[in-house]
């Protein structure tokens, strides 16, 4: 399937998403007046979706802390860690350990140092791969989110560096 398409579809995928997220949870607001927590995610959803890899250095540091884990983020719930690793997102995963750790994703950090490690992936060629066991690395990583939700750390790393990443 073409990359763009994947891409679209993921994107499409992320909106509803959001949409459930916006209609079954209540707004809240930062003690700044700053946007809501949905409306933060928008607006990290949107630069994941208009990344332009070529233009790296147009990203502040922060910025791209939040881009690739909610790219790592959407591409796991949306199709688990093979999806990630076979789609443009997996651009991500040489800066991924060190942006885990940057949102206190300690757990998430843990496990994927060890998917790397024990399955020996070339970070900077993933144009082939093999995973011993990607169904038991997908189930860790959604029991992980019971203890360490991305999306919450997303926010309030988003919220802490606020005017690094929104304007």
């Amino acid at each position: 399937m073409n990359t763009n398409v994947i891409k679209i579809l993921v994107v499409i995928a992320l909106v509803a998403i959001l949409v459930y997220l916006m209609a079954t949870q209540n707004k809240n607001s930062s003690s700044n007046n700053q946007l809501t927590d949905e409306e933060i995610y928008d607006y990290i959803v949107d630069l994941w979706a208009y990344f332009e890899d070529k233009n790296i250095d147009e990203y502040t540091e922060e910025q791209l802390v939040v881009i690739s884990v909610t790219a790592y983020d959407g591409e796991m719930n949306n199709g688990g860690i093979a999806q990630f690793l076979s789609n443009s997102s997996n651009m991500f995963l040489p800066m991924l350990s060190n942006n885990l750790k940057q949102i206190n994703a300690v757990k998430h950090k843990e496990q994927l140092d060890n998917l790397i490690k024990d399955n020996e992936l070339d970070m900077n060629n993933l144009e082939s791969f093999e995973l011993e066991d990607e169904s038991k690395y997908d189930s860790e990583f959604y029991a992980l989110e019971n203890e360490e939700n991305l999306y919450n750390l997303i926010i309030e790393y988003t919220k802490k560096n606020y005017d690094k990443i929104i304007f």
